[in-house]
């Protein structure tokens, strides 16, 4: 975890889901370390010129910089980490990767970070990336 400005973070994420919001904006459900389960408001990940779009797709690992506030955080810049490229091609593994950030997604409270839930998830999408 990284210190910028003022209220910015830099945090490792697992991005749960992805919900549209207005024309060029989504809301991106998001897991990370320090946090937990949080939202993030991506303004203009829709637009074609927007850089930000490749790693705010669900089921990635990214480098998310974001502004934090109560309720919903803004995002200001995004990095891939991990594409869990092998987890998109096998069908078995995709079904059980969005199973378990599904689970993550409806039972895990917001803002509450639970001691190695993230590194549990963190392993498990990795594991199934390898094939296990």
């Amino acid at each position: 975890m990284m210190k910028t400005t003022i209220n910015e973070e830099v945090v490792q994420a697992i991005i749960l889901k992805v919900t549209s919001y207005k024309e060029n904006d989504c809301i991106l459900h998001v897991y990370t370390h320090e946090y937990g389960k949080i939202g993030v408001l991506a303004r203009g990940i829709k637009k074609m010129t927007s850089k930000n779009a490749r790693a705010c797709q669900s089921l990635m690992m990214s480098e998310l910089t974001i502004r934090l506030k109560k309720g919903l955080s803004s995002l200001v810049r995004a990095t891939p980490l991990d594409y869990l490229r092998h987890v998109q091609e096998n069908l078995e593994s995709q079904i059980i990767a969005n199973y378990m950030v599904e689970y993550y997604y409806r039972y895990l409270e917001e803002n509450q970070p639970l001691q190695g839930e993230y590194q549990q998830l963190e392993l498990s999408l990795k594991a199934l990336n390898q094939g296990y």
